[in-house]
């Protein structure tokens, strides 16, 4: 009696749920949780994500943290599985660590077809393993990149100058260095020639960065071994500290904001600039000198190049909701939708079609070098060891700046150091 009593509510039981079943829409709505850097960065995406909640009748719930703290909370859910996002925002020096520990999907598992509309260095920084340079210790030669991110924002290091001073734009670092040196300091109408960015860590490194691989230099060679020393790399910051003696006061605490200052203020004639202070140059209630900066890539030395610094989309291994953040992800960085928030934020894309948009490039006229700066960008080495080798490069170059040691002591004391954490890491044998 109770088996013939157990098995009827057993019956009972599955036609119960076979109703709820069939009561559940056949595309129930997904809420998908998205981790993105709090600023103008994530400002444009935020801003059409009720868009397309409405045309799938998803929604997303988007995490907003700074910096250091988006870091942090994308790294420790990602080593511990928890799968607490659908989709992250991720800066590119952080895909090394991700995608190397098979933290991330690979979009093409996901049935996701490369879009070539993306600009290739774009491409390039979101795939691993990299397609170009030295690969981590135990890579295959013959690994084929894949596709682990989308790219969103095409950020790259720009070139303003006073183009009402300097009349000529300069073709070569050399050609940059003889004009601001003439054109600037006292009886001059600008009393600085250059702006170098020279606080210690992250930002005096990005500024050496553009000089030392413009001249050819470079921090690794194809097989890590540290040539950061070697004599292409110390010429680049021989001239470089050369322009921070044209720099105003404060030169070794400068970071990006003071930067953008001093050319906006009209103090200042030259000096590498990111993407975010573009907009407002023609703002009177920024800059007094509205109309008369010019906006390049860095000028040439051994090549025309500087740093890149990509923000990507990717989805987390771990996620709970792969589909539907892929769907998320490619919409959000659709062409059509790109311009529509690049329209509202000036923020550079990283869609060849949407910089070269007619009516984009007369509101930001500054695309076409961003472009052409993008296409022609270094990536920072892709390995998980960067930020302790940026922060020992950093400590000797904010010392050069300061006057405390010349340019070969800096870089050979920050050689040794950063030979000292790759072998500590397996990368020699």
């Amino acid at each position: 009696m109770k088996m013939r009593t157990t098995k009827l509510l057993l019956c009972v039981m599955i036609i119960a749920l076979g109703l709820v079943g069939l009561n559940r829409p056949a595309n129930a709505a997904t809420k998908i949780v998205v981790a993105a850097v709090q600023g103008v960065e994530s400002a444009g995406i935020k801003a059409v994500i009720p868009d397309w909640e409405k045309k799938t009748g998803n929604s997303v719930e988007l995490v907003e943290l700074p910096y250091p703290n988006l870091q942090d909370k994308v790294f420790t859910d990602a080593q511990a599985g928890t799968g607490s996002y659908d989709a992250i925002f991720i800066d590119d020096p952080w895909m090394p660590f991700l995608a190397s520990n098979n933290y991330l999907t690979p979009l093409d598992s996901l049935g996701y077809k490369v879009d070539t509309d993306f600009v290739q260095k774009s491409l390039d920084v979101a795939s691993w393993p990299p397609p170009t340079g030295p690969r981590l210790p135990g890579t295959p030669k013959d690994a084929t990149p894949k596709l682990y991110a989308l790219p969103a924002l095409g950020n790259v290091q720009l070139f303003w100058y006073r183009k009402d001073i300097i009349t000529t734009p300069p073709a070569t670092i050399q050609d940059l260095m003889k004009a601001v040196t003439e054109n600037s300091g006292p009886g001059k109408a600008v009393p600085y020639g250059f702006t170098v960015r020279g606080k210690k860590g992250n930002p005096v490194v990005t500024d050496f960065n553009a000089w030392n691989w413009s001249y050819g230099g470079d921090i690794f060679d194809d097989n890590w071994k540290v040539i950061v020393n070697g004599p292409k790399s110390v010429q680049a910051l021989k001239d470089e500290l050369s322009m921070a003696k044209l720099s105003p006061p404060g030169v070794a605490n400068a970071d990006a904001d003071e930067q953008a200052i001093a050319l906006l203020n009209g103090s200042t004639l030259a000096g590498i600039i990111w993407p975010a202070y573009n907009a407002q140059i023609d703002d009177p209630s920024k800059s007094k000198v509205s109309g008369k900066i010019a906006v390049v890539p860095f000028p040439k030395g051994e090549k025309q190049t500087s740093q890149l610094g990509n923000w990507l989309l990717a989805i987390p291994a771990a996620a709970k909701n792969k589909e539907v953040a892929l769907d998320f992800i490619t919409w959000a960085t659709s062409a059509d939708v790109m311009k529509q928030w690049v329209g509202a934020t000036g923020v550079p894309p990283t869609r060849t079609s949407v910089f070269k948009d007619p009516e984009l490039s007369k509101k930001y006229w500054w695309q076409e070098a961003n472009l052409e700066a993008l296409s022609n960008a270094t990536w920072r080495p892709r390995t998980p060891e960067w930020s302790k080798v940026e922060d020992i490069l950093g400590t000797y170059l904010s010392k050069a700046i300061a006057g405390d040691m010349d340019a070969q002591a800096a870089l050979d004391a920050a050689a040794k150091e950063i030979t000292d954490v790759m072998t500590q890491a397996g990368y020699y044998k």
